[in-house]
Formats: C-alpha cells, structure tokens, sequence
C-alpha cells in the first residue's frame, strides 16, 4: 500500500491516501448499486408526487430538503407528476432558462439542485412561479389541435361586420 501524502502543518483533518491506493476504490459493482439505489429513491419520490397530488412547490421543496439524489430529479419529471401535460413539461424548464437570461452558462436538465440553488437567490424559482402563472387565454380548449366547438367563418364575420 502507498503511504498517505504528507499534509501541511496546519491540516488536522485524516491523511489522504494517494491515488494509487486501492482502500477506498469503489468497484464497479457497488458503483452500479448505488446507482441502482438512487434510481430507485427517484422512483418512489415521483410515485409519491404523483398519488398524493402534490403541487410543484411541494415537491421541489420536498426534494431540496431530502437533498442525495432527489437532487437530481429533472423539473420536467415533477412537472408531468403534478399534472402538466408532456408538452408543457417540457416547455417550462426551457422557459424558466430563458427568463433567467443563464441560458448560455446552463447545460443539461434542468434539476432540482439547481432550480433551488442558493446562490441563484430564489431568481429561478421566482421565474418558474412567472412561468406557471402565464397560462394566457386560449379560444377553445385543446386548441390548435382541437377542432373548435363553433362556425369560425360565422365568428369571424360577425367580428368584421
């Protein structure tokens, strides 16, 4: 075994073993178990967002204060748990970017670390309660992929006369 790597004076800490030394290597094995028991407290953490009817809210700060891997549950996941349709899961996160003007600096998913990061001040999530609440007024339900419910010539010309 390699000996520890001398430590200054003033470090009162344990010495750091070299990278050399096979001590504290984790094997592949416990490597894909422990990601195996992340991907399973992720699961349980959305099924518990989906049948309790959580808000948004509820799960973020939920997660943000369980921390470990919920940490790393995307948005988009906890969007579609809350009842927001696929499209629009998708949409938001994107939005919430592009708001925060870090659009540049922001690569990957959009998670919970980083929605409820403290240096951000709150900015991101005050931009996510700006996207959630900008719902905007639409003609008819399920447009424009639904055919509407009334004549549009009828309307129309009754707007132009």
């Amino acid at each position: 075994m390699a000996s520890p790597v001398k430590q200054p004076s003033w470090f009162t800490g344990p010495s750091v073993p070299t990278p050399t030394s096979r001590s504290s290597a984790i094997t592949s094995a416990e490597g894909h178990a422990a990601r195996r028991a992340a991907d399973r407290e992720r699961g349980v953490f959305l099924t518990h967002v989906h049948q309790s009817k959580m808000s948004v809210w509820q799960a973020l700060g939920e997660a943000d204060r369980r921390g470990g891997a919920l940490s790393k549950v995307p948005l988009t996941r906890i969007l579609i748990e809350t009842g927001e349709s696929r499209t629009r899961a998708v949409w938001i996160p994107k939005r919430v970017v592009e708001l925060t003007g870090e659009a540049k600096k922001t690569r990957g998913p959009v998670n919970v670390s980083w929605m409820c990061d403290k240096k951000a001040g709150g900015n991101r999530l005050l931009c996510l309660a700006e996207v959630l609440s900008e719902r905007g007024d639409v003609p008819w339900p399920g447009f424009p992929f639904v055919v509407p419910p009334f004549d549009v010539d009828e309307v129309a010309s009754a707007w132009t006369a």
